[in-house]
């Protein structure tokens, strides 16, 4: 889930194992989005409130924030307190560590063996930081959403705009095709 939300949010891994309990809205039933909100952001410490809606994906329920947030409570159960950090270690045997919030040198190690175990040799290309280049490509590529709308919804200021645009492009993507860039179609 963690991994969805900083693929979906365009968020860093600092940021996604900040979220708490009390940043996501959901109201049962009531609609098909989850409000997602982040007190504060690297480039804007202040505390001036980030949020995203996040909509349910029937047309691919693998990257489903509304699933993924059902995922997630029901490894939780119904006796976890539904207030502070919103993900917690969880133990090999699958015991819930309310006190122990996930931290991100946990989630990157996770990272790691999580690529090893599905066989991608190149493993160590990727880190965390991979969700929010591989979102912000996603919505350009995808999506077909504008420059923009990109730099908004991943919180890039003007002057920031710079690194956002490193991201559309990644050394890892593949070229092979490149002779067909320029075709008139």
């Amino acid at each position: 889930v963690a991994y969805l939300l900083a693929w979906l949010m365009l968020l860093r891994i600092d940021e996604v194992i900040k979220l708490r309990f009390e940043n996501i809205d959901k109201i049962p039933g009531e609609r098909r989005f989850v409000d997602v909100s982040l007190n504060t952001r690297k480039q804007n410490q202040t505390g001036l409130l980030h949020s995203w809606r996040l909509h349910a994906n029937d047309d691919d329920p693998s990257i489903c924030p509304v699933r993924a947030f059902i995922l997630l409570a029901s490894l939780y159960g119904p006796e976890i307190k539904k207030f502070g950090p919103l993900f917690l270690h969880v133990t090999a045997q699958g015991a819930v560590m309310q006190t122990q919030p996930l931290t991100a040198s946990t989630l990157s190690r996770a990272l790691s063996r999580d690529l090893q175990g599905l066989g991608y040799s190149s493993w160590a290309l990727y880190g965390t930081h991979s969700f929010r280049r591989g979102g912000c490509q996603y919505r350009i590529k995808v999506k077909r959403w504008s420059a923009d709308m990109v730099a908004a919804w991943g919180g890039w200021s003007q002057v920031e705009a710079v690194t956002m645009f490193r991201y559309f492009y990644s050394p890892n993507d593949n070229h092979e095709y490149m002779h067909d860039y320029d075709r008139n179609y």
